[in-house]
């Protein structure tokens, strides 16, 4: 698997707490990517059309949740030496849909839903 140098990982959340249970599939497919990875992150909780003060509140949670998964591919990257890997995290609603482009010159998609790698 060696050979991927653009992947894309879709997983599934329940909540906004810290996603330890995507740990070891982040790390997997960070291994397993030379180029650039994008980490696509869906849940409800994700949609833009409730009141800013709920995203103010959900800011802090949110903060939490996108420095595990940096944290989590870039300590990946650094250990097999790919200092240069473009690592991105999307926050995305379910109900909104992608660019049309989206994906485009990817050569790998993974999807963990529950927790499982799918």
């Amino acid at each position: 698997m060696s050979s991927i140098k653009r992947t894309v990982l879709f997983a599934h959340l329940q909540d906004i707490g810290v996603p330890h249970h995507l740990g070891p599939a982040i790390a997997s497919v960070t291994a397993a990517t030379t180029e650039a990875l994008i980490i696509v992150l869906v849940s409800q909780l994700f949609h833009t059309g409730e009141s800013t003060s709920n995203h103010v509140q959900q800011w802090d949670h949110v903060q939490r949740l996108l420095t595990y998964v940096y944290v989590k591919a870039t300590k990946a990257a650094q250990d097999l030496g790919k200092v240069l890997l473009d690592i991105s995290v999307v926050l995305k609603d379910p109900s909104e849909s992608f660019p049309s482009n989206f994906g485009n010159g990817m050569d790998m998609c993974f999807r963990i839903q529950d927790g499982a790698s799918i």
